[in-house]
């Protein structure tokens, strides 16, 4: 967004909807079914790009919070054993 849209989502929505034939619905339910086949080219630009900044945030945030409890579980000795 930052990138493409010098920090505004709706001109970023707007370029992917330019470029709408290029993009597949959005996963839906931890990635078991696809989304709605019929959204307008607006809406499926903006459910792909609310997708993107879902992923990314798990490498900004779940990724290191997973770190930290694993270092604390190390330095706690805490293998799993019950």
């Amino acid at each position: 967004i930052s990138v493409l849209g010098r920090g505004d989502r709706d001109k970023v929505v707007d370029l992917l909807t330019r470029h709408v034939d290029h993009l597949e619905p959005p996963m839906r339910l931890c990635g078991w079914c696809r989304g709605k086949n019929n959204m307008s080219p607006r809406a499926l630009a903006n459910a792909v790009l609310m997708q993107s900044q879902v992923f990314t945030m798990q490498f900004v945030f779940l990724k290191p919070m997973t770190s930290i409890g694993l270092f604390a579980c190390n330095a706690l000795k805490y293998h799993g054993h019950g």
